[in-house]
């Protein structure tokens, strides 16, 4: 799970957060696409955070973000 924390409120916190099932095809196959965004934007220096959570796992957390499907790409 990403999370992001801001100090001040004049950072930007952005997340990106892709709620996935282990058993999914599609989350599958968006898994290493997943991670190369990810390394990129990090590499770049971007404010933008990349994380995934298993929804199966974390069924409070998908609860809240009202997923309804998978994978679900959050900000």
């Amino acid at each position: 799970v990403c999370v992001c924390v801001c100090v001040l409120s004049v950072l930007l916190c952005v997340s990106l957060v892709a709620f996935y099932a282990p058993w999914c095809t599609f989350c599958k196959q968006l898994d290493p696409v997943w991670h190369q965004i990810g390394s990129e934007l990090k590499s770049l220096g971007s404010p933008v955070n990349v994380g995934k959570s298993d929804a199966t796992a974390n069924t409070g957390l998908a609860k809240e973000f009202k997923v309804r499907g998978y994978p679900s790409i959050l900000m």
